[in-house]
């Protein structure tokens, strides 16, 4: 997905679309997890971090010194879960795809990592501003 229309598929987006000045890219984000919840309403949570927000300034959530965003994207109805590798160096291309009424695929690769899944929905989840510590370069 280029630039990525992710955004469209998803619910509860009109804020990170407008702290970002456009859909967020997943692929420059700091994926901070992922969980996959097997019980009955099943699940997969993605979780992002970072400080590079274009639209901070103009935000009161960065008010008091706050830097740094992180937020997540709830899967729901999983289907078809499938898992090739894991590396500590994360995921490099997310997609999300609409595939008819009320489905989606998603597909995610790293170096050496291969997540797909077909869900009924997805919307965002505790989208929230904090205070992380400034790298020292």
């Amino acid at each position: 997905m280029a630039a990525s229309d992710w955004t469209d598929h998803v619910a509860g987006t009109s804020e990170l679309v407008r702290l970002f000045q456009g859909p967020p890219p997943l692929a420059d984000l700091d994926l901070l997890g992922l969980l996959i919840d097997e019980r009955p309403d099943s699940a997969v949570t993605l979780g992002f971090t970072t400080t590079h927000v274009p639209g901070a300034p103009e935000s009161p959530a960065f008010e008091d010194g706050m830097n740094a965003l992180e937020f997540f994207l709830v899967f729901s109805d999983i289907r078809g879960l499938e898992i090739a590798g894991w590396e500590h160096t994360g995921l490099r291309r997310y997609e999300i795809s609409q595939v008819g009424a009320g489905s989606l695929n998603v597909s995610m690769t790293g170096d050496s990592s291969h997540i797909s899944f077909s869900a009924g929905s997805c919307r965002v989840e505790g989208l929230r501003a904090y205070r992380a510590a400034v790298d020292s370069m």
